[in-house]
């Protein structure tokens, strides 16, 4: 049985810009995405079910409230998904929101997320890199001062959204900064919502960012997105090996 998107009230008409937060490394997707709700006093508006959905829920001051969920207001759709989601679900899920963001006049859609390729010792500022599924989408993140990732392998929810956009037409963006995958990394976070903001045209302040995670939420402990080809200067301890999902 496909996910089905449950609709509390509808969504205004007109072109909207999708901003899609699936859990990962550093809860960066998670922190991001709710430094978006709370700027943009986003509504709830919808949840994705499905007997699929691992049997789990989030418990938020006492009150239960669905993992996958879905806001909007008359510009913007957020999608935050605050927990990890088995590698055989994403598929069907991310088609179903695909299928939803098409059928909401999506314009461009834009992909939040972090590449567990820092250590937590580290005193360096982590790096944010860009990928896209069309050129434009590339050229424009660089004129606005992004970079672009120039080689490497992502995978997750990122592949999966990164080719079905181009396989619908829509142009996907993805803001990947480097994190320490087993705590919350508001710095990577941090990175994350400044090239939003850069890409979007709209200032979010990092005000909020301290109250953008739930510390009782679990960090995946096999997640997401990236691991590069070429560095053989780091140890593996930086990169995340994908035959741990084996």
């Amino acid at each position: 049985m496909k996910p089905i998107i449950n609709l509390s009230q509808p969504i205004p008409p007109g072109k909207k810009t999708v901003i899609q937060c699936f859990t990962g490394s550093g809860l960066v997707a998670g922190i991001a995405g709710n430094v978006v709700r709370y700027t943009f006093d986003l509504e709830e508006v919808g949840t994705i079910e499905g007997e699929a959905i691992p049997a789990i829920a989030v418990v938020r001051h006492g009150l239960i409230q669905n993992p996958l969920r879905i806001y909007a207001d008359d510009e913007m759709i957020l999608f935050i998904c605050d927990v990890a989601l088995p590698s055989t679900v994403l598929p069907s899920i991310i088609k179903s929101l695909f299928d939803w963001y098409v059928a909401n006049n999506a314009e461009r859609i834009y992909l939040l997320a972090g590449l567990p390729t820092r250590k937590s010792t580290s005193k360096d500022s982590p790096k944010l890199f860009v990928a896209a599924n069309v050129p434009e989408a590339c050229d424009e993140a660089e004129e606005k001062g992004l970079e672009t990732l120039d080689k490497g392998v992502v995978y997750g929810s990122v592949a999966l959204s990164l080719l079905e956009g181009r396989k619908r037409g829509i142009p996907v963006i993805a803001l990947m900064a480097e994190s320490v995958p087993n705590m919350a990394d508001y710095d990577a976070a941090s990175k994350v919502i400044s090239g939003l903001s850069k890409l979007i045209g709209k200032k979010i302040p990092l005000s909020s960012i301290d109250f953008a995670v739930d510390p009782a939420i679990d960090l995946p402990s096999a997640e997401e997105e990236f691991f590069d080809l070429d560095d053989e200067d780091e140890t593996d301890d930086d990169y995340f090996d994908p035959s741990e999902l084996k």
